[in-house]
C-alpha cells in the first residue's frame, strides 16, 4: 500500500510539500523476489500501481475518494437509476494514435464476463446488467444492457438501481482496452500493453540472465489531462 502510495504522490508532483519539478525517473522496489509479466488489469495479480498508469476508466476516484470524469466527460443517470448514460471526451487516443471509442469501452465490459477472459471480476456485473447471465452462459453474443449509441457514447442498463455503480466502474478491473487491438493480439496484447494513460509502456527491465524482472513506463506527453512531472517510472524487485 505505501508503495501506491508514493507513487501517487510522486505524479502528482507534491512529494514533501515542495514545488514540483518536472523530468526525472521515479524507481519502486517491489515487495516481491519475482516479478509478475501480468498487466491484465482483468485478473487478479495484475500490478494495480503499473496498470492504473497505462490505463483509463469511464470514471475514476480523487483524493478524497469523490468519482470524478475519466475517459467520460459527464454521465446522465434515468430517473429509476437503472440506466447511466456516458458521454466520452473526444479525441482521447490510445499511446497507438488510435482514438477511444464507446466500442472499445462496450469491448473492456464485455470481456470482463466472456468466460474466455478468465477474469473473477465478472461476479460484479453477471446479474446486475441486463443480459449479463445470458452473455456469460453464451445464449446470446452481446451483452443487452451494454450499448453503443454512437462513437462517443456508451450505455448501461443495471437490473435494478444500482446505488454504487459508479464506485465500481472506478476500479481497476474496468479500465478501457482497444478493442481491435485485443481482437489482433489477444494475449500477446499485454506484452506491450497500450492504453490511454499517462504513462506508456516502454519496455521489460532484464538481468543478466535476461530475465524479466520489471518493467520501465514513460511520459504520455500526449495525456488527455494533466500530464504527469516525471519523466519515468521503473517498477522492479
Amino acid at each position: 500500500m505505501w508503495v501506491v502510495y508514493f507513487l501517487f504522490l510522486a505524479i502528482s508532483g507534491k512529494v514533501s510539500g515542495k514545488e514540483p519539478r518536472p523530468g526525472g525517473v521515479f524507481r519502486l522496489k517491489s515487495f516481491s523476489d519475482e516479478f509478475r509479466q501480468q498487466l491484465d488489469p482483468a485478473q487478479p495479480g495484475a500490478y494495480i500501481f503499473i496498470s492504473e498508469q497505462i490505463f483509463d476508466g469511464l470514471v475514476k476516484l480523487d483524493k478524497k475518494l469523490n468519482v470524478v470524469s475519466g475517459l467520460a466527460e459527464y454521465w446522465t443517470i434515468s430517473h429509476d437509476g437503472r440506466i447511466y448514460t456516458f458521454y466520452l471526451r473526444r479525441g482521447v487516443k490510445f499511446h497507438n494514435g488510435q482514438e477511444c471509442l464507446a466500442s472499445d469501452v462496450k469491448y473492456s465490459f464485455e470481456r470482463l464476463l466472456d468466460p474466455k477472459a478468465r477474469s473473477p471480476y465478472y461476479q460484479h456485473f453477471l446479474n446486475r446488467v441486463v443480459g449479463g447471465v445470458d452473455f456469460r452462459v453464451g445464449r446470446d453474443t452481446e451483452v443487452r444492457g451494454f450499448r453503443v449509441l454512437g462513437k462517443h457514447i456508451f450505455q448501461i442498463e443495471w437490473t435494478h438501481p444500482y446505488v454504487s455503480a459508479l464506485y465500481l466502474l472506478s476500479m481497476p478491473f474496468c479500465k478501457i482496452l482497444p478493442r481491435d487491438l485485443m481482437l489482433k493480439q489477444g494475449k500477446k496484447f499485454f506484452y506491450r500493453p497500450i492504453g490511454t494513460g499517462p504513462f506508456v509502456f516502454d519496455s521489460w527491465i532484464r538481468n543478466a540472465r535476461l530475465d524479466i524482472v520489471g518493467v520501465r513506463l514513460k511520459r504520455n506527453d500526449h495525456y488527455f489531462l494533466k500530464p504527469p512531472y516525471i519523466n519515468m517510472i521503473e517498477f522492479c524487485p
